[in-house]
């Protein structure tokens, strides 16, 4: 596992997932962290 990220999302609801998504399109070799505090995920379509 790395520990060297380009970036740091804070969240892994459907805010943070998007921004990342649109990120690593536009740039596809970055090195992206998503923090995500809960244990279970509710799926929440955008």
């Amino acid at each position: 596992m790395s520990t060297h990220y380009n970036i740091v999302v804070i969240g892994g609801g459907t805010a943070g997932i998007m921004t990342s998504a649109q990120l690593i399109r536009q740039k596809k070799d970055l090195k992206i962290a998503i923090i995500e505090p809960s244990d279970k995920h509710i799926y929440q379509p955008a």
